[in-house]
């Protein structure tokens, strides 16, 4: 498996300034104007696109689909054991849930994108600390951009029980489905997640 760095080479375009980043961000809509487009960064460039969850299981296991289904299965039963819902008789959907929790902390298969390809960019170039509150050494950040038209979710696995991959067709763990969720939290609002496998 290449680094990301190596594997993204031949998609990537580097920009070194605000009025080129939006050139580009403006060229790309002009190219594909019926496409609507969602935009995740990050700090550092060599870091690979993945869930919190996937990290976590790759680590530990071989067979990950099994155990990503097995922990959010764990996850998703231990907030419900803890009555995590919006009030006392509107539960969260699952995947309100796990948006929920993975804005706490929990890993989650789900990952965050924006809208707005500025607030992607903000990511990109963040100032990042470590635990002692000392900057860290600059690095060169990436955009993600993905095509968000036509890979929404259905709309009834927006207020399931269930999680929609434990039922879905064969093509949910080889392709991107944008959901955004409600304003469950301040922070989550508007923000849409694109899960992958």
């Amino acid at each position: 498996m290449p680094f990301p760095q190596e594997y993204w080479a031949n998609y990537e375009e580097t920009v070194a300034s605000l009025d080129e980043y939006i050139e580009r961000v403006s060229a790309i809509a002009n190219t594909w104007p019926d496409r609507r487009f969602v935009w995740r960064g990050v700090a550092n460039a060599n870091y690979a696109l993945h869930a919190s969850l996937y990290r976590r299981i790759r680590r530990e296991d071989r067979n990950t689909e099994l155990q990503l289904r097995r922990a959010e299965d764990a996850i998703v039963a231990e907030a419900r054991d803890w009555w995590l819902q919006r009030t006392a008789i509107d539960r969260f959907s699952a995947l309100e849930l796990l948006a929920a929790l993975q804005h706490q902390g929990v890993p989650t298969r789900l990952i965050d994108f924006s809208h707005n390809a500025l607030v992607g960019l903000w990511f990109a170039v963040e100032e990042k600390r470590d635990e002692h509150g000392r900057i860290r050494p600059d690095t060169d950040g990436r955009v993600f951009i993905a095509q968000s038209n036509g890979r929404e979710i259905a709309p009834e696995w927006e207020r399931s029980d269930d999680l929609p991959w434990m039922s879905a067709p064969v093509d949910w763990s080889r392709d991107i489905f944008i959901w955004t969720p409600p304003p469950i939290l301040r922070r989550a609002a508007n923000k849409p997640v694109i899960t992958v496998v």
